[in-house]
């Protein structure tokens, strides 16, 4: 082939797209009250504010106590990780104490034996301060490429050749890092069961409202449940309503499932009406403002509830991608129509 004459025109495009986000936030506090959220009010206390020292006896028993601290093999682990070791020296400087770190293999998790030994009407008492520590990052990368070509050839031979071809390639990377640290009175997790009606299971909103889950005699603020949802809920004082975390379940005990099994007083795996406690269990559905609904669950058209459960771990998180609450585990529940609902587990964000 003998070129002549020719008309080409070739095009191409290219992008190339870097991008690197990054956030890191980091909060401390001394006493009850988060930089973030409003004082909690004790429970049936004047507004006054309340003042609480230290005697010098109390505050050499408490140095005392903290000499007795002895490192652990984990404080290798701290000082290999710069961030760590930040994270020890500041709550170490807002506590006054020595603390130790360990390897979480170290552990035995053993939720049975800590059911037993946290009474159900044993408050949980608070540290007195608190840090919440959060570290995002993301990198993303995307390039592509694109050509394309059209002509017209004449050949020596007076053959016309016309022609368009193109290509295009293209790819994307990304990566995510997430890191997290709480103590002492930052986020922690109380496990209360919740009810679905029909709204997708263990929906959780930004909205918050008050109520005291540790029973500790001060309020909490909780996230909202979603739409169709609500809290099983015992009224053990029988007063009309739910007074604190030490009448829902797990809450306190951390096993919502076993303290409702400790109600089935004719032991066929199922709270139904042949157990006593069962008309005074109710569906409560909190409100931002005064106490919400209750309901009875014969009320809630609720038939049986049962003691089984498999674990469903799922993290909720809000739009700013910060934790409203875990779903550890589900089962399931009878209506009196014969349906079915689900029955779960969650760990509420304090």
């Amino acid at each position: 082939m003998k070129i002549a004459a020719t008309q080409i025109d070739m095009q191409a495009s290219h992008t190339l797209v870097k991008r690197f986000e990054s956030s890191e936030r980091l909060q401390l506090w001394v006493g009850d009250r988060r930089p973030d959220e409003a004082r909690p009010v004790a429970l049936g206390a004047p507004a006054a504010a309340t003042r609480v020292s230290l005697s010098e006896q109390a505050v050499a028993a408490q140095q005392a106590e903290t000499g007795k601290t002895q490192a652990s093999s984990g404080e290798d682990a701290a000082g290999s990780d710069p961030r760590l070791r930040m994270l020890k020296s500041m709550i170490e400087f807002l506590t006054g104490r020595r603390i130790k770190i360990f390897d979480a293999s170290e552990l035995v998790h053993n939720r049975a034996a800590a059911s037993s030994a946290t009474p159900v009407d044993s408050p949980v008492s608070r540290a007195g301060f608190g840090m919440a520590y959060d570290y995002q990052s993301s990198y993303s990368e995307y390039e592509a490429v694109s050509f394309a070509a059209s002509g017209k050839v004449r050949t020596a031979d007076g053959r016309e050749i016309d022609f368009e071809i193109a290509f295009s390639m293209q790819r994307s990377y990304s990566e995510s890092t997430q890191f997290s640290f709480r103590a002492g009175d930052a986020v922690q997790l109380k496990d209360p069961l919740v009810f679905d009606f029909g709204g997708p299971a263990a929906a959780l909103s930004d909205l918050r409202f008050s109520f005291d889950i540790d029973a500790d005699g001060q309020l909490d603020s909780l996230p909202m449940l979603g739409g169709g949802q609500g809290f099983l809920a015992f009224d053990r004082n029988a007063n009309g309503r739910i007074d604190d975390g030490r009448e829902l379940f797990g809450a306190l005990s951390g096993d919502g499932f076993a303290e409702l099994a400790a109600l089935d007083s004719d032991g066929n795996g199922w709270i139904d009406e042949g157990d006593q406690a069962f008309d005074k269990l109710y569906v409560w559905r909190p409100a931002a403002e005064g106490t919400g609904v209750m309901q009875t669950l014969r009320e809630a058209g609720i038939g049986a509830l049962y003691l089984g459960r498999v674990a469903t771990p799922f993290e909720v998180r809000s739009s700013a991608n910060e934790t409203l609450g875990v779903m550890r585990s589900s089962g399931i529940y009878l209506r009196e129509d014969g349906s079915a609902g689900t029955l779960s587990q969650v760990d509420l964000s304090v």
